[in-house]
């Protein structure tokens, strides 16, 4: 499974919002399907504007910028709320799937809980015995053993290495726990979301969209596909039975994925 450090932040907002109703800041035309609508035609994202200060609409921007999509059709806001809502129905997951995903996350949790400590074992070592060439080449460079040009070689090589191995290290510690609530709170958003999107606020609505969907593809009025964010797409495939809990990288950093 590959879960970025942005999609983990998201789905737990999720969960902030619903339970602590966290503001989200307002702008004009600010809807909370801004942004995950886009043409099936052109792939274009659908825009909002609003006729006569009242009817609020989504076009495609692609025929708006000549593109030459032929998607020329306004769709009403409400009409593509409805759907939206029906679209989290149809991909609600059952809590018997649920309960299947869960036990088999206990398995693999176990399992990589003891790789990882033999990992985090070597690592430490590792560590140790850069700390130790360290201080080896600085008394062979005080006592003129090797030169001022190799000793600044040797250091990057070393600091280099042991940055490596502590990065990966920090990543180990954190990686299970975390990973294991993003998990759970995934699997209770994910049974829940059929009738936990209808119920929810603008604001919610929003963070919901943004953590289950990539894009939401409408064609002529109507929602035709979708393609998950990748957690979500793991969860709710047909071919969920094949998930991993985690892959060999762990839970990266800003900018990495699991």
């Amino acid at each position: 499974m590959l879960i970025s450090r942005q999609l983990f932040q998201k789905v737990k907002s999720i969960n902030e919002v619903r339970n602590h109703g966290v503001a989200v800041r307002t702008r004009k035309n600010n809807h909370y399907l801004k942004g995950s609508l886009f043409c099936a035609d052109c792939g274009s994202r659908l825009s909002i504007d609003t006729a006569k200060g009242k009817y609020t609409y989504f076009f495609c921007l692609g025929t708006k910028r000549g593109r030459g999509c032929t998607h020329t059709k306004h769709v009403a806001a409400a009409n593509m709320e409805i759907q939206v809502e029906e679209l989290y129905e149809d991909v609600q997951m059952s809590k018997d799937t649920a309960k299947k995903l869960s036990k088999r996350f206990d398995e693999e949790l176990i399992s990589k809980q003891s790789t990882n400590a033999m990992e985090k074992d070597l690592l430490g070592r590792r560590i140790s015995k850069l700390a130790q060439e360290q201080t080896k080449l600085l008394k062979a460079y005080y006592a003129e053993a090797v030169s001022l040009e190799l000793m600044k070689k040797e250091q990057v090589r070393i600091e280099s290495e042991m940055a490596t191995s502590e990065n990966r290290l920090e990543i180990l510690n954190a990686q299970l726990g975390e990973l294991r609530e993003v998990l759970d709170l995934a699997l209770e958003i994910a049974t829940q979301c059929g009738f936990g999107y209808k119920a929810a606020s603008d604001n919610v609505r929003k963070f919901y969209n943004k953590a289950f969907f990539e894009k939401i593809l409408v064609k002529d009025g109507k929602i035709v596909d979708y393609e998950h964010t990748d957690l979500f797409h793991d969860l709710l495939s047909e071919g969920s039975d094949k998930l991993s809990l985690v892959g060999p990288a762990g839970l990266e950093p800003a900018t990495g994925r699991l």
